[in-house]
């Protein structure tokens, strides 16, 4: 029997939707075994000049200090993996249902990282046999799992809540542990000025008010907070919040764990309306609600539909998959303004 540590829902993790996490099913430990490393054919090269080591990182959980550049990640969540690989350090291993981003299968195939048999939980046995230097465990949400983990390599996990930290400064916190720090602001300013490129190219979208939401029939969830990634990835195009979101982030407005009763979908109403659905069964669901049909935005065309890759990476940011995501979804969202 492999020793494992209890993990989120693999579906809701690799959305990172965090408040659902609460409501989600959490399945017993499973049985597995150790499965032989595998990665690329050459390893990374050590950090940069100026990178001093050893290096103490203060995170939720405590401290964690890395004595030497690591070459051997293991990355246990979406924005994890995509960080190293920004930063020249694709994992060793990572999280399984990751698939789901393209652009992130794609890097991960070509360095040839193991997918970890953790559908149901972390997979202690299994890391610790890829002899990793690094631990990336930003999803780690209880000491126990932690601890689990850190046992086997340095661990760094949230240095703050997930959902108040730019993807800038993601970067830039991962990019510390691994020595790479000055690697970590090219990727910014380069990630940065293709954004900047795409917004000017689509200037339909300055000035229009959008919301942002994840509707699955449970558990209709909104993101309107000044300080969320999700938001600021539609601010920094020039977009604005809706002012029925504004009331909800000024406190005008309460709403029980950042859910919309269905009676109040219609606070969704917006110049662009940017949403993704659970499951096609919840889209019928709701293109169906009466409230929800009725709104503004929805009968003259500007609700702009995600796909799964696509709210996932605009739920949780990252330099690897803003430009790529933000190439799709640009001349969709100045369509939709446009309507207005």
């Amino acid at each position: 029997m492999a020793m494992s540590v209890r993990r989120r829902s693999r579906r809701l993790r690799h959305i990172g939707i965090a408040a659902v996490t609460a409501v989600a099913a959490l399945a017993l430990a499973a049985c597995g075994g150790a499965v032989a490393p595998a990665g690329p054919a050459s390893r990374p090269s050590a950090a940069q000049p100026g990178d001093a080591f050893p290096v103490t990182i203060t995170h939720r959980f405590g401290t964690t200090t890395v004595t030497a550049p690591p070459t051997r990640i293991v990355a246990l969540g979406k924005m994890d993996a995509e960080a190293a690989i920004s930063l020249g350090v694709p994992p060793v291993a990572t999280s399984s249902g990751l698939d789901v981003y393209p652009w992130l299968a794609d890097a991960l195939g070509k360095a040839g990282s193991v997918t970890l048999a953790d559908e149901t939980a972390t997979p202690i046995e299994q890391i610790a046999s890829l002899k990793p230097d690094l631990i990336l465990a930003m999803d780690t949400t209880d000491q126990a799992n932690y601890d689990a983990l850190a046992a086997i390599a340095p661990t760094l996990t949230d240095e703050k809540e997930r959902f108040g930290i730019s993807w800038q400064d993601f970067t830039r916190y991962v990019a510390k542990a691994m020595g790479r720090s000055a690697e970590a602001e090219k990727v910014v300013s380069d990630t940065q000025a293709k954004i900047d490129s795409i917004t000017a190219a689509n200037p339909g979208m300055a000035g229009k008010t959008f919301s942002l939401s994840y509707l699955s029939r449970d558990y209709p969830l909104v993101r309107y907070k000044d300080g969320d990634p999700a938001v600021q990835f539609f601010t920094s195009l020039g977009m604005l919040r809706s002012p029925a979101m504004g009331r909800v982030a000024s406190g005008a407005v309460t709403l029980q764990d950042d859910y919309l009763s269905l009676e109040q979908l219609d606070m969704l109403d917006a110049d662009v309306v940017v949403t993704g659905f659970g499951s096609p069964e919840d889209k019928a669901f709701f293109e169906s609600n009466r409230v929800f049909a009725g709104m503004a935005a929805t009968r003259r065309g500007s609700v702009v539909e995600l796909d799964t890759a696509q709210i996932g990476q605009v739920l949780l940011p990252s330099a690897l998959g803003n430009v790529v995501v933000l190439e799709q979804i640009a001349p969709r969202l100045a369509q939709a303004a446009g309507a207005t």
